[in-house]
C-alpha cells in the first residue's frame, strides 16, 4: 500500500500563486490540444461516413493523439495536486 506524505515546504510550493498560474496555463493548453484532436477525429469520422477514402493511419493517428491528450491532461491535474508519480 502506498502512502503519500508531503513536507510542509512541498505543499507550500503547490499553493504558490505562480505555481497555480503555471499549472492553469498548462491545463488550458492541453485542453486546447485535446479539443483540436477531437475536431480532427470528428473530421475523419465525417470523411468516412460520406464515402471518402480514410486510411487506417488516419484513424490511428487521430485516435492516438486524442488519447495522449487525455492522458497528459489527467497527469497534469495529478501533478497540480502534488502527486509525485505524475
Amino acid at each position: 500500500m502506498e502512502t503519500t506524505s508531503h513536507t510542509t515546504a512541498e505543499v507550500a510550493h503547490l499553493h504558490h500563486p505562480l505555481t497555480r498560474r503555471a499549472f492553469g496555463k498548462v491545463e488550458v493548453l492541453i485542453a486546447a490540444c485535446g479539443a483540436l484532436s477531437a475536431v480532427v477525429l470528428g473530421t475523419v469520422v465525417v470523411l468516412a461516413s460520406t464515402g471518402h477514402e480514410v486510411t487506417s493511419f488516419m484513424w490511428g493517428r487521430a485516435s492516438g493523439v486524442l488519447a495522449s491528450a487525455v492522458v497528459t491532461y489527467w497527469l497534469t491535474v495529478l501533478a497540480a495536486r502534488g502527486a509525485r508519480r505524475a
